[in-house]
């Protein structure tokens, strides 16, 4: 939408956190992206850079001055979703990342079957559960990185006004906001927005699953509660989804 954001010519390189590729040097990681002037802001996502150990050193080692972005929902919300989304690759006998805990074959399985211990805890060691402690990978990060290269995305907040989270983004990059209302509209029957005079890709929002119940909600709320706080008081930044976790 902004033309001077230049992204990767792939959806996720996957450079810093897959070593045949980083083996391959920063001269074929520049290659990856499209070409840009000097006053354009090149971007790329990878989600697993953020909680992958390596990368942070990496990264580092790349461009101590570069600008970080983290993109954040709400922690049950995210939870569940990842946990689905891997099951159907799963299912699917798609490339497995190795990133959900095969304790089952999925077959059947909700994620209330598979998030608890025994003892009827969240298992905080369950990998959508880990993956959704933001504080924990942020703060390795933080060892590395200063707090003001990084922006927190508001990926809820995006669903209901990506004009103003876009906005920030460019901002944030150093860019004179230029996206408007006026760009974008909201698909009603697919349930999202979309980039008016581009193709609307997809036929609804996401992935169906069943709900979690309101029993099991509640203990993962009792369960995030503490690692919202400390997200909170790390960052000084508050994201529309902490407030029910900071009451």
């Amino acid at each position: 939408m902004d033309p001077r954001i230049k992204t990767a010519l792939v959806g996720e390189p996957h450079f810093f956190d897959v070593a045949p590729r980083y083996s391959k040097g920063l001269e074929y990681y520049r290659n990856l992206f499209q070409p840009a002037c000097p006053s354009d802001a090149v971007i790329e996502k990878t989600p697993s850079y953020f909680r992958t150990p390596v990368v942070t050193e990496r990264v580092y080692a790349c461009n101590a001055s570069m600008k970080l972005m983290v993109s954040m929902r709400d922690p049950i919300d995210r939870a569940v979703s990842d946990f689905y989304f891997e099951k159907r690759r799963h299912e699917e006998g798609l490339d497995h990342t190795g990133n959900i805990d095969l304790r089952s074959t999925f077959v059947n399985q909700t994620f209330e079957d598979v998030v608890l211990t025994e003892q009827g805890e969240i298992d905080a060691e369950f990998p959508p559960i880990a993956r959704s402690l933001y504080e924990v990978s942020l703060l390795r990060w933080l060892t590395k990185f200063p707090l003001k290269q990084f922006h927190l995305i508001d990926a809820d907040l995006f669903i209901k006004d990506p004009v103003t989270v876009l906005r920030r983004i460019e901002v944030f990059l150093g860019l004179e906001p230029m996206i408007t209302p006026d760009m974008v509209y909201l698909a009603k029957m697919k349930g999202y927005y979309c980039v008016r005079g581009r193709r609307c890709n997809g036929t609804e929002t996401g992935h169906k699953y069943d709900p979690i119940s309101d029993e099991l909600h509640k203990k993962m709320k009792v369960f995030f509660r503490p690692h919202v706080s400390k997200l909170y008081k790390l960052t000084n930044r508050k994201l529309s989804w902490m407030s029910k976790y900071l009451e």
